[in-house]
């Protein structure tokens, strides 16, 4: 056999072993998170079953992200038509999802995608503390310690804005991550009170007209303080080819409003929207305007 064949056969050979040794790793994370923490039956966990008539279905799209198919954030920053300064202040505030590789930044083509569906912000986002008594007040719930006049400069927001604009303002609420579970560890995640779930895990619940096709995937919220145990009892790692888990990171003192167990109509809605695919970006805007118009008629 020549030198040419034995070098791809070794170069072959070393793929396989990769992706074993990456097999075996996951599958011991996950080892040791069901010693530390037993998945349970736990009757709360989502069901993603279609019930009683005829729903609409979504392919899976929501939170499996393919990381190997990325573009370097200047790339990114062209197709998006913003500036590579804008890209990376968007990187720094964990609005966007992406990995260094040699120094540079890499964006995942699926993460371009998902913000060239967004609508532009009109004006200066919001702060996360102002988003979430936003969306508090959407959901139909009073923040808590907000004095009268900031309540009612938030108010006149949600009476006034565009719902796009208001939208669009709202995306410093959290941090994105995107993680790796082996799928043996998804429904106790599901289950774990910490995590409050939104996007296609809770789509159904919170009144989109989706439902999840199976377990493979998941999004949730959850509190900073709370991550690192997160890992821990769920043998999370960080994604660094395919991710199946999105968590949106808040500050500890966040109160994220919640209906049926699952984050309230209008948080899921945007998180949909935001989504990056057509049909659950088009659910998600109907859930989010709904909850802004039924505000207005209070």
């Amino acid at each position: 056999m020549g030198g040419g064949d034995d070098g791809a056969t070794r170069e072959c050979l070393h793929r396989v072993l990769e992706d074993a040794v990456g097999d075996l790793r996951a599958e011991a994370l996950a080892a040791v998170a069901q010693i530390r923490h037993p998945r349970p039956d736990h009757p709360g966990c989502v069901n993603r079953h279609v019930k009683g008539t005829v729903q609409e279905t979504v392919r899976e799209v929501a939170s499996v992200q393919d990381l190997r198919d990325s573009v370097a954030a200047d790339v990114a920053a062209e197709r998006l038509g913003r500036s590579p300064h804008e890209v990376r202040r968007l990187l720094r505030a964990g609005q966007v999802c992406a990995h260094r590789r040699a120094g540079r930044w890499f964006v995942p083509v699926s993460e371009v995608r998902r913000l060239q569906r967004l609508p532009l912000p009109v004006g200066r986002p919001f702060s996360p503390g102002s988003a979430w008594a936003l969306l508090t007040m959407l959901a139909g719930d009073e923040p808590a310690e907000l004095s009268a006049p900031r309540r009612s400069q938030l108010r006149r927001h949600l009476l006034d804005a565009d719902s796009e604009e208001l939208a669009a303002r709202l995306g410093r609420r959290a941090r994105r991550r995107f993680l790796y579970a082996h799928p043996s560890m998804l429904q106790s995640l599901a289950a774990d009170p910490q995590v409050v779930l939104t996007g296609l895990a809770a789509a159904e619940r919170a009144g989109a007209h989706l439902v999840a096709t199976d377990d493979s995937e998941l999004e949730g919220y959850v509190a900073e303080g709370y991550i690192s145990t997160l890992y821990a009892d769920h043998g999370l790692v960080d994604a660094d080819e395919v991710a199946n888990v999105v968590v949106h990171v808040v500050d500890d003192a966040v109160e994220i409003p919640v209906r049926r167990g699952v984050a309230a109509a209008p948080v899921v809605g945007l998180d949909l929207w935001e989504s990056g695919d057509a049909r659950a970006c088009e659910e998600g805007q109907r859930l989010f305007v709904e909850a802004l118009e039924a505000f207005r008629r209070r």
